[in-house]
């Protein structure tokens, strides 16, 4: 098998193998590719993997910004580059209208629930009294 193929297959393992679990188990799969490869002398091709994984993963943890209304697009951009950064996404949001947030905002990725919505805080005054 050449090198590109046994990359493109090598790299879809670990994507499979590392979605959806925390930054210490992906490790652990990782260490173990590496004890893999080493064992099939093909070790060298470990890096361009692990770049091609979290290249791949980057691309497909996409977020969803919901506000109640229609936003500028200047507001909207500002908000999908700042909440990106901070939930490890990128920059490229959905974002969608849902007019029973009242207003405000929610950002949610797989991972994280930013709720910033006047609905939202409504329900946590009501849990509190």
């Amino acid at each position: 098998m050449n090198s590109k193929k046994a990359i493109k297959i090598w790299t879809a393992a670990l994507i499979k193998e590392c979605f959806g679990k925390s930054a210490a188990e992906q490790k652990k799969v990782i260490l173990r590719l590496k004890e893999v490869l080493r064992a099939k002398k093909r070790d060298y091709l470990l890096g361009k993997i692990v770049s091609n994984a979290l290249g791949e993963m980057k691309k497909r943890a996409k977020f969803e910004i919901v506000f109640a209304r229609e936003q500028p697009a200047e507001v909207s951009a500002k908000l999908e580059k700042i909440l990106g950064g901070r939930m490890e996404n990128g920059e490229d949001a959905d974002v969608r209208i849902d007019p029973s947030i009242v207003g405000g905002f929610i950002a949610a990725t797989d991972k994280y629930l930013i709720d910033a919505s006047i609905r939202g805080q409504l329900e946590q005054l009501g849990k509190n009294f």
